[in-house]
């Protein structure tokens, strides 16, 4: 799958209308876990990794629209391997040196949840969810008020926040109005039979 098709949202993808998985097993390194709501607010739910330096831009660009919408919950979820490299990474961008190097400003991860994704069950259960293999990262989720899932945003350094209708979409939301479909049904994956059969001499399986 290119880096076009991650950033592309298809209105028959499995993800709408499931329940956003619990959040009982987040390890919550800004905010507390007690006072994340789980409905009754619009949420949106950002997952990241602290190693994809790429997806710095995009974390800043998601703090502006945090700013932006004081009335929606947002949450950021790593699923890097230890706490530690979430807190390294917080604690970079605190001492401003998670920075563009040109302009030298400060990509910031402001929001009020950050949690890590220990042992990555969340991670695992939006794999379910969305019937894939692998979790692309950066990608934000809009939860509606009842807790399910309603929008989803593949992201990249290239393309990112101000690159899509994200934000039209969760004002869509917001408003009690449907999400706007732009892409239509996924397009089926076709393959030629004399591909998939192979020569003989090499093959990928």
């Amino acid at each position: 799958m290119g880096d076009d098709e991650h950033t592309k949202t298809y209105e028959d993808e499995s993800f709408y209308g499931k329940a956003f998985p619990a959040i009982s097993n987040l390890d919550f390194v800004v905010g507390n876990k007690e006072e994340f709501k789980t409905n009754g607010v619009i949420t949106v739910a950002y997952f990241f990794n602290t190693f994809y330096k790429g997806g710095f831009v995009v974390n800043e660009e998601l703090s502006v629209i945090a700013e932006k919408h004081k009335d929606v919950q947002f949450i950021a979820i790593a699923n890097d391997p230890e706490r530690e490299k979430v807190e390294k990474l917080l604690k970079k961008i605190a001492e401003g040196t998670c920075c563009d190097p040109i302009t030298k400003q400060v990509w910031r991860l402001q929001v009020p949840f950050v949690a890590h994704d220990a042992g990555k069950v969340m991670t695992k259960a939006m794999q379910d969810i969305q019937n894939v293999s692998v979790l692309h990262t950066p990608q934000a989720f809009i939860i509606d008020a009842q807790g399910n899932l309603v929008w989803r945003q593949g992201l990249l350094q290239t393309f990112n926040f101000s690159n899509c209708n994200f934000e039209k979409q969760l004002e869509a939301v917001k408003g009690g109005q449907k999400v706007e479909q732009v892409h239509g049904k996924k397009p089926k994956v076709e393959v030629e039979g004399e591909d998939a059969e192979g020569d003989g001499e090499m093959s990928l399986w």
